[in-house]
């Protein structure tokens, strides 16, 4: 069984999606795959005659002329106010966490993703390579919301993709740490170490804890991802199996899917 996620609102064709709200994301609706056949909520036979139109539900191409055709593709390469303000308005998000970036400011481009709440900004922050620059647990503690928020709400493939993409990799780079410094402070290790208290390992265990709690959250939004048919359904697999065996995330936990999983 597949436990219930909290609602997100489903994403705008072409666009992405808040990170909050009432709706269903990608757990709950149908994935929008990255490679598809045609725009996205788009009815070819709209632009087309009332007679070249009778045939288009069983094959478009064989019921379009020449003529036709040609119409349809001036239609579609007319340029969209909508699409126009969806796209510019996307620039200059991703322009600002630029200036973030490009100035070393990686918590102040993290804190502006946040505010943002866009999955389609934060996809392209992934994508674009900079976690290469996330390089501590402080900025891990930050980015894994981001990813899991994207996991949660968003209904396009290459989103999901990204962020599936971005966690393994932090997994990867911060899982080691996490288990292992939890796993001291549960054998008091942190404890009677020495006289006053170890501010730098209290402020690293904060940090793991943040850390394996956002990865928890991930684990959640993963599940209902391994269940549908998609490219990135391998993945969400893969990324559960490890959270699981590294991270002990859904270890006791009677609705975890283990041999779904297996």
């Amino acid at each position: 069984p597949v436990r219930a996620l909290p609602g997100a609102r489903r994403a705008p064709p072409g666009g992405g999606a808040r990170m909050g709200g009432a709706g269903g994301g990608a757990g709950s609706g149908e994935i929008i795959p990255a490679v598809r056949s045609g725009p996205v909520g788009l009815d070819p036979a709209q632009f087309l005659p009332a007679a070249a139109s009778a045939g288009v539900g069983a094959d478009v191409s064989a019921a379009m002329d020449a003529e036709a055709e040609e119409r349809l593709v001036a239609e579609m390469l007319e340029p969209s106010s909508v699409q126009l303000a969806v796209l510019s308005a996307r620039l200059t998000q991703v322009r600002a966490v630029l200036a973030f970036w490009t100035a070393g400011d990686v918590r102040g481009a993290l804190a502006h993703l946040r505010k943002l709440e866009d999955t389609a900004v934060t996809a392209d922050f992934v994508r674009s390579g900079a976690l290469r620059g996330c390089s501590s647990l402080e900025h891990a503690a930050a980015i894994l919301p981001l990813l899991g928020s994207v996991l949660t709400h968003s209904l396009f493939e290459e989103h999901l993709e990204a962020a599936t993409g971005a966690a393994t990799k932090l997994l990867a780079d911060f899982g080691t740490l996490i288990a292992d410094t939890r796993a001291a402070a549960s054998h008091g290790a942190f404890a009677g170490a020495g006289v006053g208290v170890d501010l730098s390992a209290e402020e690293r265990l904060r940090r793991c804890n943040a850390c394996h709690e956002e990865f928890a959250r991930i684990y959640d939004a993963c599940l209902p991802l391994t269940t549908k048919p998609s490219r990135v359904r391998q993945p969400v697999t893969d990324l559960c199996r490890r959270l699981e065996t590294q991270l002990a995330v859904g270890a006791g936990d009677a609705n975890a899917p283990a041999a779904a999983l297996r």
